[in-house]
């Protein structure tokens, strides 16, 4: 039985594919189209119910919730899978470093990263952030820099037989 299958052939695993599916469709929808400008404010048309032309109503602003809602989901997406690839990417070339040096390199890198690793991963990226600065890539380079070590970690265990 494949993995797919598997993962679809149960409800859970079917509505978890659909919510995700969903999700990342409205983010890439949401970065080439929103119905309305998301930052545009409507001052005449504050807290406005739902409507055609605002189908989740507007917010003090007189801003379309939709459209803001849309654009936020492309935003935490794209972050997200930012900060997933770069941990996995970076961890990869330093582990094949580690692989192909050994020695004196190996070393320094497990105590670099089991430094990281003694202090708790938010306490490190809120320290980067107040060193970056209030950001989107500062909040790509300080989750990527606090999920790194436990990424290690999790390469490094025993697999399971």
């Amino acid at each position: 039985m494949s993995f797919a299958n598997r993962i679809l052939g149960k409800a859970n695993g079917l509505a978890g594919v659909i919510l995700v599916s969903l999700v990342l469709g409205v983010a890439v929808l949401g970065n080439v189209y929103t119905p309305h400008d998301p930052l545009k404010s409507d001052l005449l048309n504050r807290f406005a119910g739902s409507s055609l032309s605002h189908p989740l109503g507007t917010d003090m602003f007189g801003r379309d919730i939709l459209s803001r809602l849309m654009r936020g989901a492309w935003v935490s997406v794209s972050i997200g899978l930012s900060t997933l690839l770069i941990p996995v990417v970076l961890g990869t070339l330093l582990g094949a470093a580690a692989g192909y040096f050994r020695g004196w390199f190996d070393r320094v890198l497990i105590v670099v990263l089991d430094a990281l690793m003694a202090f708790p991963g938010l306490l490190i990226a809120l320290g980067l952030m107040a060193i970056i600065g209030p950001n989107r890539y500062g909040v790509i380079l300080a989750l990527s820099v606090a999920y790194l070590p436990p990424l290690r970690a999790w390469c490094a265990a025993p697999s399971s037989p």
